[in-house]
């Protein structure tokens, strides 16, 4: 299991890095940001009720305690997001979708120990604006690394805890975006290489876990938390299951489907693998990338503000 660990560890390396604990949201600690002619606070919900337990019922009522809004040099104040815990990205005062208007991106967490993220982006021009939002199991970064794109860094969250594995085991497939207007698209394909370093731990790791024997089992079912696992799916495999689903997402979300479905045929049982693949598509049709260009038609375009 150690070595395991440290081949997937490593394999992890040429990806980016991402946060599993926010920010708490003690109003008094997050100062106002100034951009432009404008002010971003995040302040309490139910500020203006003082008896503690009307707020605190008033707060679990609505099911947030958090506002983030935009204040304007003339004193307009516009409420942008609302949610439990609320912070700004530091990277906001950018252009992010090239339009020549500065945003701000409002991050929203609730939930348990891993879940989850809102992220409302904010056109700060003449009249602000959310033009898009974005959730996920898992948080986004910035990424400014590359001169002339912006690219926006997360993980397909709707992965976790997929087909039984554990939190921990759990393989979660990079995705990268880019606007295009005030639309993302996905621009994972561009990564080849982050990607191909990822498969090759991968595929270690796969071998590592007794991955040829996991895929030579016979009459898998595959995981059902409603009767006993298959042997197939037990957890002495969980290793090797992940391991194998490591490369297949790597594949799948780096746009090479074709060697996805040839890497499934190599690793994964026989018997087992065309319920996996309808999982795969299916959970990936749920996750983060079904969120491109929706959120953007709903809210309209900040060119029109």
């Amino acid at each position: 299991m150690k070595v395991l660990f440290v081949v997937l560890l490593l394999a992890s390396g040429a990806m980016p890095a991402y946060s599993e604990e926010p920010p708490t949201c003690p109003f008094e600690k997050i100062p106002p940001m100034k951009i432009g002619s404008y002010t971003l606070t995040i302040s309490e919900f139910a500020a203006s009720e003082q008896d503690q337990d009307k707020r605190d019922e008033l707060q679990d009522k609505k099911g947030y305690r958090c506002l983030a809004s935009v204040t304007s040099k003339h004193g307009k104040r516009k409420v942008v997001a609302r949610e439990w815990d609320m912070w700004w990205l530091p990277e906001s005062g950018k252009d992010l979708n090239g339009d020549g208007m500065p945003d701000a991106v409002a991050v929203g967490y609730w939930g348990g120990a891993h879940c989850c993220w809102t992220y409302w982006f904010v056109s700060l021009g003449r009249r602000p604006r959310v033009y898009l939002k974005l959730e996920n199991e898992r948080d986004i970064r910035i990424d400014e690394a590359h001169p002339g794109h912006i690219y926006i860094r997360t993980l397909d969250g709707a992965f976790d805890y997929f087909d039984g594995l554990c939190h921990a085991c759990t393989p979660f497939p990079a995705v990268t975006l880019e606007f295009q207007g005030v639309q993302l698209v996905d621009v994972s394909n561009h990564f080849l290489e982050e990607y191909d370093k990822q498969i090759e731990g991968a595929k270690r790791a796969w071998q590592v876990a007794t991955g040829e024997e996991f895929a030579s089992l016979q009459n898998c079912r595959g995981y059902d938390r409603h009767r006993e696992k298959d042997p197939c799916a037990s957890g002495k495999y969980n290793d090797a299951r992940s391991a194998a689903l490591s490369v297949v997402l790597a594949y799948l979300y780096s746009g090479r489907e074709q060697q996805a479905w040839k890497a499934l045929d190599e690793m994964w049982p026989a018997s087992d693998r065309a319920r996996i693949k309808k999982l795969i598509l299916k959970t990936r049709a749920e996750g983060v990338l079904s969120q491109i260009g929706v959120a953007a038609r709903k809210s309209g375009s900040p060119q029109a503000r």
